[in-house]
């Protein structure tokens, strides 16, 4: 019987074509780790070009003025370690908004400069909004322009140099002075507990009447708590202005409670918490074309709020109790 001999040729292509699958590998793999690198020192080019635009030391800012496009400039300054409105100091500012509003500028970077073209160019010819910065005598002005969606930027001029930064100062600096304003809240939280409120007295002129039923007291804390105490007519009202609006204690409703108080430790643990009596009375005052006048009585801001709330509340004043 003969026996059939093998090729010798047969193992020597099996490892040429191992061989060439394993360079295909390693070409594949040599251009991944190609790509890599390249991404990698693209992103490590882009870092180091990054550009400081400014790096102040946010403390040592003392004025901040902003103007959006068409609209007048607002100017704050810091007067004994805080911020004050300029044009009236009077004015219950928002601190702690422009202190973010004043953070946003104390540092930039810029992903490049701009080297090419106009101002007009890039719509800084018109900005969307100027913002000076002042640190003591310095000072430093910048100016937003258009929008870049291919690099995802703003066009941003700093002190006369154009580039191109990722925040949009903008979008930061449109609030207006009304957005500013620190208005009073009702402290609904501090009767949240109905077993804290000892009833709830509502005034309309020489009506008078003082509710204890709880399911009216839930009904009349409801409505209470749905004020809304925004829009604000006038917030430095004295006792002649505020009786001229009619809030005069003639309509009212007054929330009675114990309100809980604690004492704290030095490492300010709780040691005890008391329940001390105490009061909130909410004015209401003339009907006008935009609502009816509404005022905390502890407050020298002027409110209106819509007739039906002010109607809703003060309705529970007529006697409504049946009886026995």
């Amino acid at each position: 019987m003969k026996t059939r001999k093998k090729n010798p040729l047969i193992p020597l292509l099996a490892l040429v074509l191992i061989l060439a699958a394993l360079l295909v590998v390693y070409k594949v793999l040599a251009a991944a780790n190609e790509r890599k690198a390249a991404a990698e020192a693209l992103a490590a080019q882009e870092d180091n070009t990054a550009v400081t635009v400014a790096d102040f030391d946010l403390a040592a800012m003392t004025a901040l003025e902003y103007r959006a496009r068409d609209g007048e400039p607002l100017r704050f300054t810091v007067v004994n370690g805080a911020w004050r409105y300029e044009a009236d100091p009077a004015f219950p500012l928002n601190a702690s908004m422009i202190a973010q509003m004043a953070s946003s500028v104390a540092s930039i970077t810029a992903s490049r400069t701009v080297d090419e073209g106009a101002p007009a160019d890039y719509g800084l010819d018109d900005p969307a909004c100027t913002v000076t910065v002042e640190y003591g005598t310095e000072r430093h002005i910048y100016k937003t322009g258009d929008y870049n969606s291919f690099s995802g930027s703003y066009y941003l001029m700093a002190d006369g140099m154009i580039c191109l930064v990722s925040q949009n100062l903008a979008s930061t600096f449109s609030r207006s002075l009304d957005d500013l304003l620190v208005r009073d809240t009702i402290p609904s939280t501090e009767w949240a507990s109905r077993e804290y409120v000892n009833g709830v007295t509502v005034r309309d002129g020489d009506t008078e009447r003082t509710v204890t039923d709880a399911d009216e007291i839930e009904e009349l804390l409801t409505a209470l708590g749905r004020v809304s105490l925004y829009t604000c007519t006038d917030y430095a009202a004295d006792d002649g202005e505020r009786a001229a609006c009619g809030l005069d204690g003639s309509r009212s409703v007054t929330v009675s409670y114990r309100k809980a108080v604690s004492t704290q430790d030095s490492e300010g643990n709780t040691t005890a918490t008391n329940y001390l009596d105490t009061s909130y009375t909410l004015l209401f005052g003339e009907e006008v074309d935009a609502g009816v006048y509404c005022s905390p009585l502890s407050s020298t801001m002027i409110y209106t709020v819509s007739t039906d709330t002010a109607a809703s509340l003060l309705s529970h004043a007529a006697e409504t109790d049946s009886a026995p």
